[in-house]
């Protein structure tokens, strides 16, 4: 009975937050122009006649004088993107820097922070790894190198591994390059677990499952 009552709940749960992807627009004047847009033929106004009476001229209206904008200081930018990192450096590279210099600027990578996170949980790697269904391999190539690229499902399962709350779950999410979009049914989902306090592995692949979708770990 409450397997059922979740199930619905994730149901309704989709269909408000989960946007399909629009329907391609059909017209039948229309000319597809690739990459999903359209094009109208060219209509021949000055042969139409209008509907009642004539538009009145427009009016002469002096234009508003223009009006500078300061740019924000780097600091004020830097607001509008709070983090959740404790490690994030304090120092911000300057804008005319160097590529190079601006490499030197980066924030702790998704291994640095996973690692930071099983340390503030008081867990140990085995435990974060059997939690999330992965293979002592795997963890280690995470572990090891900070440059690694892990997938969208590791990263997630690994999250849910650490119980981590919607914030620093988002975050730690980002550091491996990935985000949750309302147009993916895997990603709703996933928001609608980390909502609901769902962090069982075998609970969430059971939703993935029954929605077609990509199932978490490798075991």
């Amino acid at each position: 009975m409450a397997e059922k009552l979740l199930l619905e709940k994730l149901e309704q749960y989709i269909k408000q937050r989960w946007i399909p992807q629009p329907e391609p627009f059909e017209h039948a004047d229309a000319e597809y122009c690739g990459s999903g847009s359209y094009a109208m033929p060219e209509r021949n106004l000055s042969s139409e006649p209008f509907a009642g009476s004539a538009p009145a001229p427009a009016k002469n209206i002096a234009p508003l004088p223009a009006k500078s904008i300061e740019p924000l200081p780097a600091k004020k930018r830097r607001s509008f993107f709070p983090s959740f990192s404790s490690s994030r450096l304090s120092k911000e590279a300057p804008q005319s820097s160097s590529l190079d210099e601006r490499l030197k600027y980066l924030d702790e990578s998704f291994s640095q922070m996973l690692l930071r996170k099983i340390d503030e949980a008081g867990i140990k790697d085995s435990e974060c790894y059997n939690r999330a269904q992965l293979n002592r391999a795997l963890f280690n190539k995470i572990k090891n190198d900070p440059a690694y690229r892990t997938s969208k499902e590791t990263a997630v399962a690994l999250g849910l591994a650490l119980r981590l709350q919607k914030p620093e779950f988002t975050e730690l999410l980002s550091k491996a390059g990935y985000s949750l979009s309302r147009s993916s049914k895997f990603d709703v989902i996933i928001e609608f677990c980390l909502e609901n306090g769902i962090f069982s592995i075998m609970e969430v692949n059971e939703l993935l499952f029954r929605h077609d979708q990509n199932l978490l770990g490798s075991k």
